[in-house]
């Protein structure tokens, strides 16, 4: 996506013109996540008609660890390990 953020039902639109701008009236949308408000999407997922929506749920409630590309996590300036939630 160009930008961060949870707006699942803006996604879902998008997804559905890029479909369309490409001629395809069938499609399949793969929609990896960690968050989802059902009630702002409910109305975009109803008006997909032809397009099948699966949803990978990511993450935890907890959160956990930021791994770093050269081993160990990501730590603050006091040297805590970085916990996202």
């Amino acid at each position: 996506m160009p930008s961060e953020g949870n707006n699942t039902r803006l996604v879902l639109e998008k997804a559905v013109e890029l479909f369309k701008q490409a001629g395809l009236q069938k499609g399949q949308i793969l929609l990896v996540t960690d968050s989802v408000n059902g009630d702002k999407a409910l109305d975009a997922v109803k008006a997909l008609d032809n397009y099948t929506l699966s949803i990978l749920g990511v993450g935890t409630a907890d959160g956990a660890p930021i791994a770093l590309p050269e081993g160990g996590f990501l730590k603050d300036e006091q040297g805590t390990i970085v916990i996202p939630n």
